[in-house]
């Protein structure tokens, strides 16, 4: 009984020691490339588009 406590107590230890911490950041538009690419892919972040078909804001909906 004592090993399994002391083994579980080791484990824990290890995995908070091992474990990196994990951390999320969110970019404001100002910080956003407007335009990226690579060898396969080019992507360029403009003005929204306004024409038929397309959706709408409603006031007062999320």
């Amino acid at each position: 009984m004592v090993k399994k406590t002391v083994l579980a107590k080791f484990t824990f230890l290890l995995l908070n020691i091992v474990t990196p911490t994990l951390e999320a950041n969110a970019l404001t538009f100002d910080e956003l490339p407007t335009k990226q690419t690579s060898k396969q892919w080019s992507v360029q972040v403009g003005e929204a588009e306004k024409g038929k078909g397309l959706a709408k804001p409603e006031k007062g909906k999320d």
